[in-house]
């Protein structure tokens, strides 16, 4: 009971250090909001570090993993797959944070470009996962399927996505759907096929509903460069 204490106290303090620095308001995800300064990143890694410590790895690890991503956006090629790294060699021994750290490092690799080693990363964490855990093996199948896309291995990716996104309806997963949907559009307005990227925009819209707003919104803005399009 008190061990149970002192980590609920941790991922408390943990939440407020995000909500107070980052304006990120949970841990659950990998934060997507993109930050303006690096200052305010080494910032929040101290705060991490100090509230974490040595007593609490996991959460050091979901912490890291939110500001492995957020290196990467701001452009810190080093340092974003650098934490990601760190974040993965805490959670050694657990399968299931170790893949979502896995998918987190290959989400950076396909942002920096390293398409192939991305691939790599993420077929190894998902040989690894377990079947019943749904989520995770969706982020994996995600990023598996961007950088078969980059890699010009463009129909083994929809193959993926296709998989990706049948695993999503039977778990009922709606942000996963809808962020899979987006991705498809993505590629869709690529291709020119703009009427089917405006279809997988509008149900990532319907999908996200206020449960993703950043993924409708980024699938509202994504439909109004379509529109855009056909005028």
């Amino acid at each position: 009971v008190e061990r149970n204490a002192r980590e609920g106290a941790a991922t408390l303090a943990l939440s407020e250090v995000f909500e107070q620095t980052l304006g990120i308001a949970t841990l659950s995800g990998l934060g997507d909001t993109a930050l303006t300064s690096r200052e305010l990143l080494q910032d929040t890694e101290g705060r991490i570090r100090a509230v974490a410590g040595d007593q609490h790895p996991a959460l050091l690890s979901r912490g890291l993993a939110i500001l492995a991503r957020n290196s990467t956006v701001l452009g810190d090629y080093p340092r974003g797959p650098a934490l990601a790294r760190e974040a993965a060699a805490l959670t050694a021994g657990d399968p299931v944070a170790d893949a979502q750290d896995q998918a987190t490092l290959a989400s950076l690799l396909n942002l920096q470009g390293k398409h192939a080693e991305a691939q790599q990363v993420a077929r190894l964490a998902l040989a690894a996962l377990p079947d019943d855990e749904r989520p995770v093996r969706l982020q994996l199948m995600m990023e598996i399927a961007r950088s078969e896309w980059n890699e010009v291995q463009r129909a083994q990716a929809q193959k993926t996505l296709e998989q990706a996104m049948a695993l999503a309806q039977q778990s009922g997963n709606r942000i996963a759907q809808a962020e899979l949907h987006r991705q498809r559009g993505s590629w869709h307005a690529r291709l020119r096929h703009i009427r089917d990227a405006e279809s997988d925009m509008k149900q990532a819209i319907a999908l996200a509903g206020a449960s993703a707003p950043l993924v409708a919104n980024e699938a509202r803005h994504s439909l109004a460069g379509l529109l855009l399009l056909e005028e």
